[in-house]
């Protein structure tokens, strides 16, 4: 889960992605994944880390890669 907040000015857009967290029975932040001297660290966090940015990564692509595209004609099938 995430919130991925998108702003627009004329001819430009610009975007934040934060509260990157682990849907479980209650939030767990993804930051906890990275403290090592936590006594809940476990060594698989490393790659819930690699799994997130991947993630990440794709969904950042697919927004920039759609607000670059030009827009489609316009109808009105509501």
């Amino acid at each position: 889960m995430y919130t991925l907040k998108l702003q627009f000015k004329e001819g430009r857009y610009r975007y934040e992605l934060t509260e990157i967290n682990w849907k479980q029975q209650s939030y767990f932040a993804s930051e906890r994944w990275m403290d090592k001297t936590s006594s809940s660290y476990q060594p698989n966090f490393e790659s819930y880390l690699q799994q997130t940015q991947t993630e990440v990564n794709r969904i950042l692509s697919s927004l920039e890669k759609a607000m670059t595209t030009a827009p489609s004609a316009k109808t009105d099938d509501w």
